[in-house]
């Protein structure tokens, strides 16, 4: 978590990153993979929070899977452009007022790599108070 440059981001921002995990938790995945699913999520969350703000991120144990998710107090998703979020090259801003830079691939790829390790992802959002991204796997994908 703190070995990556958008923790470095955070910090710089003044955007406090907290974590509740627990140290006991095991689960296979396929690191590289999973390393860029946590830190498009990770990075996402920064980019869309200010200073001040604050993002959780979360890993718990649920019957025979697991949970990652990813919090923010950031600006949200309109409920309409939600659905749309990990289509291929989607934006969220308009091209004429986005702030943020981006290919529209990031989600895509998350959503791809999670199906990869046979999992799902959702989201939880408001306008104006955050998103939350969370990824649900089974503790071991090649049992699945």
């Amino acid at each position: 978590l703190h070995e990556n440059m958008h923790y470095e981001l955070a910090k710089e921002k003044g955007i406090h990153v907290g974590v509740k995990a627990s140290k006991e938790l095991a689960v296979k995945v396929d690191i590289p993979k999973f390393k860029q699913i946590f830190l498009n999520l990770l990075s996402n969350a920064v980019k869309f929070t200010n200073s001040g703000g604050t993002i959780i991120i979360e890993a718990n144990a649920e019957g025979g899977n697991w949970s990652l998710s990813v919090a923010d107090t950031g600006k949200g998703i309109e409920e309409d452009k939600i659905q749309k979020l990990f289509d291929k090259f989607y934006q969220v801003d308009d091209y004429m007022t986005r702030t943020q830079r981006g290919t529209g691939l990031g989600l895509t790829i998350v959503k791809r790599l999670v199906e990869l390790h046979k999992g799902s992802i959702s989201v939880e959002s408001e306008v104006d108070k955050g998103s939350k991204f969370t990824v649900t796997l089974p503790f071991d994908p090649s049992k699945t």
